[in-house]
């Protein structure tokens, strides 16, 4: 039983002042910001660069996602939008007005997936009208509105968190 008190305790689920938590609230992001519809960015960069071979490659990776998505949004979209309404709905309850530091801390990591699943959907429904020669520039352009979106959403995390910090008291450990 002490062994696993040690690992709760360094575990710490307390959320915010736990290294766990920005561990994996960078990993998430760093993973959102790699891929645009399903290309890495150094393929775009190359393909913006020149590369008929990577801008190719990069358009038919970005085609068969969007197509993928697109196929997902029309089966699948109203049921998820509902759920992830639902989750988030239920977070926020539990974390902001019941005061619950974890459900707060999962709220602000499931959050911004809904704001990035719905630019990223948004990029795949347009994506058949956008012309071929404006494809790589959509690509890099969705990738700093999420570069964006994800700075803007990581220093807000970084406040709340420090405001949640000075008004919980700390333990003694």
């Amino acid at each position: 039983m002490q062994f696993l008190d040690h690992i709760i305790t360094v575990l710490d689920f307390s959320a915010f002042e736990a290294v766990w938590y920005w561990v994996l609230f960078a990993l998430l992001w760093s993973h959102w910001t790699q891929t645009t519809l399903g290309v890495p960015f150094a393929m775009i960069r190359r393909a913006e660069l020149g590369d008929e071979t990577a801008r190719s490659d990069a358009l038919q990776l970005a085609e068969i996602t969007a197509r993928d998505l697109r196929g997902l949004n029309a089966q699948l979209g109203p049921i998820l939008v509902t759920l992830l309404g639902l989750i988030l709905g239920f977070l926020a309850a539990l974390g902001f007005y019941y005061g619950s530091p974890l459900a707060q801390s999962v709220f602000v990591l499931v959050m911004p997936a809904g704001g990035a699943g719905y630019l990223r959907n948004r990029l795949a429904q347009a994506w058949p009208q956008i012309p071929p020669q404006d494809q790589i520039r959509a690509l890099m352009r969705h990738r700093r509105r999420l570069q964006f979106f994800g700075s803007v959403l990581i220093f807000f995390t970084a406040i709340w968190g420090v405001f949640f910090l000075q008004r919980v008291p700390q333990s003694p450990l």
